[in-house]
């Protein structure tokens, strides 16, 4: 199983985070529906997994294990199994106080993010498969709180009459706890930790020979070599009101008064 190493994957984060910051406003609503469609279908298939009285009653840790195991990949329909969707939501909303929400939230996205560092740093399908399944198996175990998640599970509760559960108790309970929580247990615990680790003081890191440099605001490049390639150039000259291209080809080419033919390193990628 091939990876990459710690710090080539938190490299290659922050290059992830870099292009989706630039993406355009409908690709990202695209995007986020897409996966939330995902999450419900893999929300629903959780749900029918734990629609068992005898298991529950019995042996409620092999039905949390099994539907961690199923959470990851699931299509399944939902209203069959209504008896077990009100019992999930009054468990997510009703039956708890604000700060363990705010707690399992941190945990969640904690895990979440861990899957999405591990899906990056494997070469292979498989090995992303595998790198991504645990931490998801273990916050549906733990029964932790996600948000996009819980627009499944506590809309379906509202809908089927959940007693005690109400659109503003949702509000209160369900999304501003588990925002917050998700946002510190993904950005901190995670993002900001590896970033601190691996990139914070250090200097550029090359993943498969390429990193990433910046000829100006706005305009990343990817570069075999601490050189500006000519798809830079080309891409500023061609940009209205720029000045100095022709040093810029002469940092590219080492010809601006180097008799040695060596070239002149461009400036790197901030972050």
């Amino acid at each position: 199983m091939a990876s990459y190493t710690p710090a080539e994957t938190i490299e290659l984060m922050s290059r992830v985070g870099a292009k989706k910051g630039r993406m355009r406003p409908d690709k990202i609503f695209l995007s986020a529906v897409s996966s939330g469609c995902f999450v419900s279908f893999a929300s629903g298939a959780a749900l029918i997994t734990t629609a068992a009285p005898w298991l529950q009653e019995h042996a409620p840790g092999v039905v949390r294990a099994i539907s961690g195991l199923v959470f990851p990949s699931g299509i399944v329909m939902i209203f069959p199994y209504r008896e077990q969707a009100i019992s999930n939501a009054k468990s997510k909303q009703v039956d708890v106080q604000f700060h363990q929400i705010f707690l399992r939230g941190i945990g969640c996205n904690w895990l979440v993010c861990l899957a999405c560092y591990l899906g990056l740093q494997a070469k292979d399908l498989t090995s992303k498969v595998v790198g991504m399944w645990w931490p998801i198996f273990a916050f549906v175990t733990l029964g932790l709180e996600h948000v996009v998640a819980n627009m499944f599970f506590i809309p379906i509760g509202l809908f089927l009459g959940t007693p005690g559960l109400t659109v503003p108790l949702y509000i209160w309970k369900g999304i501003i706890p588990t925002t917050l929580g998700n946002i510190l247990g993904g950005a901190g615990f995670c993002g900001a930790f590896y970033y601190w680790m691996h990139l914070y003081d250090q200097p550029e890191i090359l993943v498969d020979g390429l990193y990433y440099e910046r000829m100006e605001e706005g305009t990343l490049v990817h570069s075999p070599s601490p050189t500006v390639v000519l798809e830079a150039v080309e891409a500023v000259e061609n940009r209205p009101n720029v000045e100095n291209v022709e040093n810029v080809e002469e940092k590219r080419t080492g010809s601006s008064g180097d008799s040695s033919g060596t070239s002149t390193p461009a400036r790197p990628f901030q972050r």
